[in-house]
């Protein structure tokens, strides 16, 4: 077992995973048990798989919330310093059984599983996510935003400059690539776009890098939130990146003999689109994301793909120009600050096998706004994904390609989920909904 060199000394440590309502939770242990635990494991009631935003119980047949534990090991092979705490490191854990297994519910070894099942047929990827939040201060019953905009604005710089700085810095000791950060259109929404690398890193890289946010914004005097919809119309994503390659050949980029992309990367991304409604239900998993996917917010509200359109919840990017064979991916928009970051990827990876399998083909992409075709010229080109957490969850639950791949138990306790936050919110106020995530992400 190789451990990350930069974690030097470390005295204690934060034990992380994320659970199906997209909570980081977390166990802090001496750092001087973390070789025996990474054989031997920390316990944990099996019931976190169907625990809510709310910390409340959902149900699920074979998860007793009396009965049984898991034992969270943490892959040392992926530790890392936790910037800002210098004798603190940071692992992301499995989970096993008591009894040594993989335990089925938990989203990292799904994730394993989906990336292993692509290397048979010779595929790897490369995968990030750009991360969005929003900084403000309570102030009594007010939240006060970092910036009022103009978004992407130099004016925002001496307020910024600073932050965006120690940000970039703590990025660099974790380890942690990023390609860029601004602010956005929302009112103290901030974004940073981290770097590409191995979906599993991508993964834990998205929960550290919250970690690394809340932390320094904390230090700054300021509060971050990850969940999406704080203010506003203008909600906060985390777009999920993924290309597809195979011995060194991007399958989203343009073939020579003029087809838009490879045969098995058009197959593999008709898979992730016939699976749109079900894969909602994993990237949207709160009522109030259902606030964020609106059409004209550039979300990715219809279901459908498009050469870098921003309408598109499958947004082809890259995929032009004389780079083309080195930058073409695919950006899934409907994915927001309270998803698992596994599961997002690993339900990706999954739908686009399914594609394959079954040599889907895509319609054509969609060009412009299908919001601006008005009753006198037809319908809209696209339809659109699912616009509540009941409609996307429906899905998922009819969805036998995500059942196959995520396994009874595992699906059967997002879906828990899903069902247990559509009634705690079904009667709550948009402010409501918006208090309730608004601390939780």
């Amino acid at each position: 077992m190789i451990r990350d060199q930069s974690v030097s000394h470390p005295e204690s440590a934060v034990l992380h995973f994320i659970d199906n309502a997209g909570i980081a939770r977390v166990k802090y242990v001496p750092a001087s048990r973390l070789e025996s635990l990474s054989s031997g494991g920390v316990g944990l009631s099996p019931i976190f798989g169907v625990l809510t935003t709310d910390d409340t119980f959902s149900a699920v047949p074979g998860l007793d919330p009396c009965q049984g534990d898991l034992r969270l090991r943490p892959d040392l092979a992926h530790e890392r310093v936790l910037p800002g705490s210098p004798t603190w490191a940071w692992t992301p854990v499995d989970q096993y059984t008591q009894q040594g297994d993989p335990w089925p519910g938990c989203q990292r070894h799904f994730l394993r599983r989906m990336v292993a099942r692509a290397e048979t047929q010779g595929l790897t990827f490369l995968s990030a996510f750009e991360l969005e939040w929003t900084a403000g201060r309570s102030e009594g019953q007010d939240w006060q935003p970092i910036h009022d905009g103009p978004s992407h604005g130099g004016v925002l710089t001496p307020v910024l400059k600073d932050h965006f700085a120690a940000l970039f810095s703590d990025f660099a000791t974790a380890g942690i690539s990023v390609d860029h950060g601004h602010a956005e259109y929302g009112a103290g929404q901030l974004e940073v776009a981290l770097g590409p690398t191995d979906p599993l890193v991508a993964a834990d890289v998205f929960g550290l890098a919250r970690q690394i946010i809340h932390q320094r914004s904390h230090a700054d005097g300021w509060q971050a939130s990850f969940a999406p919809l704080v203010t506003g119309a203008v909600g906060n994503g985390a777009h999920a990146h993924l290309s597809l390659w195979r011995e060194g050949t991007s399958l989203f980029a343009p073939m020579g003999n003029g087809a838009a992309m490879h045969h098995d990367g058009e197959s593999f991304l008709a898979g992730i689109l016939a699976e749109l409604p079900a894969l909602t239900a994993i990237g949207s998993p709160l009522r109030i994301s259902y606030e964020r996917v609106k059409p004209g917010l550039w979300s990715g509200a219809w279901a459908c793909w498009g050469l870098e359109n921003r309408e598109a919840a499958l947004r082809l990017e890259g995929a032009q120009g004389p780079n083309a064979h080195k930058s073409s991916n695919v950006e899934w928009k409907a994915v927001d600050g309270a998803a698992n970051p596994y599961l997002a990827l690993g339900a990706m990876i999954a739908a686009g096998l399914h594609g394959m399998e079954h040599e889907l083909r895509l319609p054509p992409p969609l060009q412009g706004d299908p919001s601006l075709t008005g009753p006198s010229e037809g319908e809209p080109v696209a339809k659109l994904i699912p616009q509540s957490i009941e409609e996307s969850t429906d899905a998922l639950g009819a969805s036998a390609p995500l059942r196959e791949a995520l396994g009874d138990l595992l699906i059967d306790s997002v879906i828990a989920t899903r069902r247990q936050e559509a009634t705690t919110t079904a009667s709550l106020s948009r402010e409501a909904q918006i208090a309730r995530s608004r601390r939780r992400y």
